[in-house]
């Protein structure tokens, strides 16, 4: 996402929640998830303009001062208890 191009991410774990609607999520176990999925970026020029520019939306989600500012607030929060 952060260089402009399609993402093809796995469906597992918590990995949907940071592609959000800028990625093609596959099984990681299917060959044929997979290649699909390449195929459809390959061919689809508005899909793969349409997940480029959800990237570019979605990666403002992610930063690491919203990470650290995050991490900072939960040690605030559990040293003052």
């Amino acid at each position: 996402m952060y260089c402009d191009v399609p993402s093809i991410i796995s469906e597992t774990t918590s990995l949907p929640e940071v592609g959000g609607n800028a990625a093609i999520y596959i099984n990681p176990f299917s060959v044929d998830s997979i290649s699909n999925a390449m195929l459809k970026i390959a061919s689809d020029y508005n899909l793969r303009n349409q997940l480029i520019e959800n990237g570019k939306n979605q990666r403002e989600n992610f930063s690491w001062d919203k990470t650290a500012n995050k991490l900072w607030k939960s040690i605030l929060k559990v040293t003052q208890t």
